[in-house]
This record gives C-alpha cells, structure tokens and sequence, in this order.
C-alpha cells in the first residue's frame, strides 16, 4: 500500500467514525449525492483497508458524503492528534504524518524535538545492553 492511499484510507475511516457514521452511511450519502443507484458498503471498506485504489472524483464524492472540506480532509496531523497510532500500523504512514506536523513548527522546535529524540533513543538503546 501507498503511503498516500493509506494515509487516505486512515483519515476517510477516522473521519466516519467521529461523525458516528457506518460504511453503509458514507455508501448511501454517496449514492444520494451523485444520483447513482447504489455504492457499496464494500467499496467504502476497500478504500479504508487500502485494497482499492480510488480516483479523485470518487474521494470527492466521499469527502462530500462525510460532510468535510478538502483542506480538513487533507489534514492528515489530526490521525496522529488524536491517538489514532493503533489504526496506523505502517511505519512510514507513521514517519509521514510526523513529518507533517513538524514542517510545520519553528526551526528552534523542530531541533529540540530532534534533540529530546536523540536523549530518548540513547536511554532506550541504554536499556537494551543491560538486558
């Protein structure tokens, strides 16, 4: 899986589950706002898991169908904000959002957070020898 489609897969689920809506719900919305007679459930579920790929026209249509603007959507920082760590098992979806929330700090803040990074590592790879 992508790094991108993941990380859209993640947001489209974790956006459904805050707005309290079902895989059902966000099919259902999408059929009635593009007219088509049905979108399935499982179309929904394949984008989340990441098992299909999907075009821009149809995350427009879902983005529309769970009732956020495209700049909320794309704010993928608040999966990590939001102790969404469980849902992301794939270290570079992980490397990538923390990578995104310090492009957007200060240079002196992006250093300690390095810094602090490094101290941590050194007690953790202290701890591991002694074991």
């Amino acid at each position: 899986m992508t790094n991108l489609k993941g990380l859209i897969g993640t947001q489209i689920k974790a956006i459904r589950k805050a707005k309290g809506l079902s895989q059902q719900d966000v099919a259902d919305r999408v059929a009635e706002n593009t007219g088509q007679m049905s979108f399935s459930k499982s179309r929904i579920s394949e984008i989340e898991t990441g098992k299909q790929n999907t075009t821009l026209e149809t995350l427009e249509m879902i983005i529309k169908a769970l009732g956020v603007k495209p700049v909320e959507f794309f704010d993928f920082k608040k999966i990590i904000e939001e102790d969404r760590e469980n849902e992301i098992m794939d270290k570079s979806l992980l490397l990538d959002c923390h990578y995104s929330m310090l492009k957007e700090r200060e240079l002196d803040e992006v250093k300690y957070v390095v810094k602090t990074t490094k101290e941590l590592f050194k007690t953790m790879d202290g701890k591991k020898k002694k074991n």
